[in-house]
């Protein structure tokens, strides 16, 4: 309530907490679910494929496979295992964090995010091993924790992480001190970034390892890297960085390659151009032209809001992004002969957008200062092809591969052009998460008899059946029941 639209009531018969602005709060909600499905959707495609094909690489050749006393027992992964490798390294080799995979961390030779991640997959399959089997927790004492608590002297995790990464005993080691929670020493960094990405717990002593099982197993690959990031850099927003920068660059590359393969573009556009600090009186990240229309993008790479207050920030950045890109929009043209010699003859009579440019979900659809917000996913997807695949069915089954269905964005230039701004303000594959957010409430008990009702966003699955099926031209109304409940199941 302090950082978010909610508003609080209290009477004599209950306390109540509701939303002030459900329609915002909502799309929180909505971009949280789109992020998710989009990290984790190639990966689940790509195992699909996978199911029947022999001789898939091995993301980790090596990895734990055993424990024997106090030796652990090195060798390949199981099928299932190394598919788990592949999907944790494909989660952030296709976020927009591969921009920073190879950076070194704390100025250390060789540790990266990269190497850290391949890490924490050996180490979450070692702690897999460490886990009881078999076990009732009704006949636990309080001596069984120890029994069967995930701890080893660094010494072997060190030794561990050699053999299962292919790296010096020095650089495991250094790896192991950026995975390392210390509670007995400064807690400052724990308390503003948090234990996630440091999932090793130190002991007095320095010398035992123990492992933080739910920061290590379910920890976010992606906030991993961030926080990483975040702790060498030394800032919170990675845009106010040197890294912020390569992603720029890398954004522009990426924009570059998609308009080159774009046969429906061919001829109406210009190399992707954008004006470096101190060049001009203003910085622009991006410049893009498609026909007789420039967009004008401020490129912001933002890590993902977590908490209320982090929420409230993110929209204040944003604000104050879209105020930079219309301001830089404006500046840009009044300068007609700066524009010919950026994006070719007449350019200066082209209309000018401003687009702000996210690395991630949390803001695309809205607009300020007559800015929209977009993501470098949609942007990209949009220069690439006027085709854009919007879901799909997995089927499990032999060699059965899945069945996507896509939806049109544009035919021909001018639908491109005319599509701008209004493409990026009702994006299409934000439809099945805008459209299936639905509101409930929670009602408990308190003192004196009264209750304490607090309502909250939720995804509604039915909902979302129902868009992807008018997405898929899938209609229902002929009794045939049998792609309703093949979505069902992929749902």
């Amino acid at each position: 309530m302090l950082w978010e639209p909610w508003k609080f009531a209290f009477n004599e018969s209950q306390a109540i907490t509701a939303p002030d602005e459900p329609d915002e709060l909502s799309m929180w909600r909505a971009w949280e679910w789109r992020e998710r499905i989009l990290t984790g959707q190639r990966s689940i495609l790509n195992r699909n494929i996978e199911r029947n094909m022999e001789g898939v690489d091995l993301a980790m050749p090596l990895t734990a496979v055993a424990i024997d006393g106090e030796n652990i027992i090195v060798g390949p992964p199981s099928d299932d295992v190394a598919a788990a490798h592949r999907s944790a390294h494909e989660i952030v080799q296709t976020s927009y964090a591969r921009a920073f995979l190879d950076e070194e961390l704390g100025g250390v030779a060789g540790r990266t995010p990269l190497l850290l991640e391949r890490a924490v997959c050996a180490l979450q399959d070692l702690m897999e091993l460490m886990l009881p089997r078999g076990t009732d927790p009704e006949t636990w004492d309080d001596k069984d924790p120890r029994e069967f608590a995930c701890a080893f002297p660094r010494e072997r995790i060190t030794i561990f992480l050699q053999q299962t990464l292919g790296i010096e005993a020095a650089l495991a080691d250094t790896c192991i001190g950026y995975l390392v929670a210390d509670p007995t020493g400064d807690l400052d960094p724990l308390f503003k970034i948090g234990l996630w990405h440091r999932p090793l717990v130190l002991s007095r002593d320095g010398q035992t390892i123990m492992f933080a099982g739910g920061a290590l197993v379910w920890g976010s690959p992606i906030r991993r890297v961030e926080r990483w990031l975040q702790e060498s850099l030394g800032e919170a927003d990675l845009s106010d960085t040197p890294a912020g920068l390569r992603y720029e660059a890398a954004l522009r590359d990426a924009l570059t390659e998609a308009l080159d393969v774009n046969k429906t573009l061919a001829g109406t556009t210009t190399v992707v151009n954008h004006i470096p600090q101190g060049a001009q009186a203003e910085e622009i990240d991006v410049l893009v032209r498609i026909g007789s229309t420039v967009i004008v993008g401020e490129v912001k790479c933002l890590v993902g809001p977590a908490e209320p207050i982090d929420r409230a920030n993110h929209v204040r950045k944003l604000e104050k992004a879209c105020a930079q890109a219309s301001r830089k929009a404006a500046w840009l043209a009044q300068k007609p002969g700066l524009l010919v010699e950026l994006l070719g003859e007449g350019a200066d009579q082209c209309r000018l957008q401003p687009l702000l440019i996210l690395n991630q979900s949390a803001g695309v659809e809205w607009e300020y200062e007559g800015c929209p917000i977009t993501d470098a996913r949609f942007i990209e997807l949009f220069a690439k092809t006027g085709t854009m695949t919007i879901g799909g069915f997995i089927y499990g089954q032999g060699d059965r591969l899945p069945d996507l269905f896509t939806t049109t964005l544009y035919t021909a230039p001018a639908e491109a052009e005319a599509a701008i701004p209004d493409i990026f303000l009702k994006m299409p594959g934000m439809d099945p998460f805008r459209n299936s957010i639905s509101w409930d409430q929670h009602v408990l008990p308190i003192a004196e008899g009264k209750t304490f009702t607090s309502w909250f966003a939720q995804q509604d699955v039915d909902a979302y059946i129902a868009t992807m099926k008018e997405l898929a031209g899938i209609d229902g109304g002929d009794g045939d029941d049998d792609d309703d409940d093949d979505l069902q199941e992929n749902v």
